[in-house]
């Protein structure tokens, strides 16, 4: 079984903080006003207090008989996250039942409801590290600072935006380290209803001191602002990837092909869904392009 660092955790939050408005229903703003794991980012329906979700590993394209991954969400009753817990089970493989609390995590929101401080708690309870995030005049992250129990400095990243008349970002630049140092560039372009059409995402050669593309992403919608499709070409793994969604913002498919045109089934992932009376999924399969099952997840839903 794969383990998961902290320092894993610590990098791949600070990404998706950046990442999750763009791949939400509407993409009309660009910004991340306590999106990260909040009803809006997970396309939960009605106000829910409590979602466990459980990740199933698939065995030969069955579902074992023990969970391996295990996620806590607490919101509170304007669907903001104030804590997760995350899980996993030693034994999952053995179908055992060996929960362990991996990490623990607690929100703070400002008053114009942007996240600005999280506090990440190991498994014995002790304060592992906590980050801040400081936003600009537009509600657009500016800012985002990690540091460890001890309070010393673990990462520190900083943001240059820049807007289009609508305010909507056009251009970012990002910088990490002590002094900075650039580590990426972001471009986006609107369709005529204000939705974010395109992004392109560059990675900073620090030898070279220029910029390389990493990936596009195409956005297609419904009308004024459904999101229906979503087109992402890799420049360093040379695949495309096309997702498609549902009504509720659901990926029903991410088609991954190579540059000849020839589908990877490993890579593609085809989900089916069984949905509560709400409108919320409670059961979704994961499978490749062949339908053999990879991945199974469950979830409990507590309304308010």
């Amino acid at each position: 079984m794969c383990k998961v660092s902290i320092k894993y955790l610590m990098i791949m939050a600070a990404l998706l903080l950046c990442a999750t408005a763009c791949h939400t229903r509407s993409n009309k703003r660009l910004n991340e006003m306590a999106l990260q794991d909040s009803w809006y980012a997970l396309h939960l329906q009605w106000k829910v207090k409590t979602l466990t979700q459980y990740e199933y590993i698939a065995r030969n394209g069955e579902k074992p008989g023990a969970w391996y991954r295990k996620d806590v969400y607490n919101f509170d009753q304007d669907g903001y996250l104030q804590e997760n817990q995350i899980y996993f089970n030693q034994g999952a493989y053995q179908d055992l039942k060996q929960p362990a609390l991996y990490l623990r995590q607690e929100y703070t929101y400002d008053n114009r409801q942007n996240l600005v401080l999280k506090k990440v708690y190991a498994s014995d309870g002790h304060l592992n590290y906590r980050e801040r995030f400081v936003y600009d005049d537009h509600n657009s992250l500016a800012r985002q600072t990690g540091v460890n129990g001890g309070g010393i400095d673990t990462f520190r990243i900083a943001y240059q935006n820049k807007y289009n008349r609508g305010g909507q970002i056009v251009e970012r630049r990002t910088s990490a380290g002590k002094p900075p140092k650039p580590v990426a560039k972001e471009i986006y372009t609107y369709n005529a209803n204000g939705n974010l059409e395109t992004e392109k995402k560059y990675g900073s050669d620090p030898v070279k001191k220029n910029f390389y593309l990493l990936y596009s992403i195409t956005s297609k919608y419904n009308g004024d602002w459904l999101l229906i499709s979503q087109e992402k070409r890799d420049a360093l793994a040379h695949t495309l990837s096309t997702l498609t969604y549902d009504l509720k913002g659901n990926v029903l498919k991410n088609l991954v092909k190579d540059d000849d045109g020839n589908i990877d089934n490993n890579a593609t992932d085809v989900m089916t869904y069984e949905f509560d009376k709400r409108g919320n999924w409670t059961i979704q399969t994961v499978a490749d392009a062949a339908g053999k099952a990879k991945t199974f997840y469950k979830r409990e839903i507590v309304y308010y």
